[in-house]
């Protein structure tokens, strides 16, 4: 947690192991924020471009979103039993890719 990449070490919520792994979000927003400056750099030069190039990050991160949950078969609800056995967690939750869209669009509207 230390290195801010505890959201791409592999854990288990409910075994709790490795160090802490609640704290992946820290790790997660911390990377976002800082690939900041470069999209404000970027906005500076043409916003055309810019909004283009996070729209399509956007819609990659929502694609890769639902082909987790269709390889791995996820039902509606997060907490679904059915869910747990494929450590939800880990395959999307965690993920800082399937984020991506969030964070992105708190980028836009910042």
């Amino acid at each position: 947690n230390l290195l801010m990449i505890g959201n791409f070490a592999p854990s288990s919520y409910y075994g709790m192991s490795g160090c802490l792994p609640w704290l992946w979000v820290f790790s997660a927003v911390f990377q976002f924020w800082c690939i900041m400056p470069w999209i404000v750099l970027l906005y500076n030069k043409s916003k055309a471009v810019t909004f283009s190039l996070l729209s399509v990050f956007a819609a990659g991160s929502l694609i890769l979103t639902m082909y987790y949950a269709w390889i791995h078969h996820f039902k509606v609800g997060l907490l679904a039993p059915e869910n747990l056995k494929d450590n939800v967690f880990d395959v999307v939750y965690k993920s800082p890719f399937t984020k991506l869209h969030l964070l992105l669009m708190s980028f836009a509207f910042s």
